[in-house]
């Protein structure tokens, strides 16, 4: 399972039009990559800049801490391989807030 489709099962319906508006993109992309139909080698293919929108749309409605965290290191194949965002979020980057299920 991924970490959006962890996120999407935990929030409302007003909560992902919400996270879907706050990241520029439709509530439709986003149960497209949850649901990991945007998929390349077995691995849900999410590009670095919507990620980045992705975790901090979250942590912008995630005021109340109620639902999972998301970072864009756990979305991003491209964000997980980078040296700058290793060296920003640090440990927290091998870290995710969801108990993750491979996709096969």
């Amino acid at each position: 399972m991924n970490q959006l489709r962890t996120w999407m099962t935990s929030a409302t319906q007003q909560q992902k039009i919400a996270l879907a508006d706050l990241a520029g993109t439709s509530v439709g992309m986003l149960y497209q990559i949850a649901g990991a139909y945007r998929r390349e080698s077995k691995e849900t293919v999410v590009r670095s800049g919507l990620a980045i929108r992705l975790e901090q749309a979250a942590k912008a409605l995630n005021k109340d801490n109620l639902l999972p965290e998301l970072l864009r290191t756990d979305l991003s194949p491209d964000c997980r391989g980078c040296d700058f965002a290793r060296r920003c979020l640090g440990e927290k980057m091998d870290r995710s807030g969801f108990n993750v299920v491979p996709e096969e």
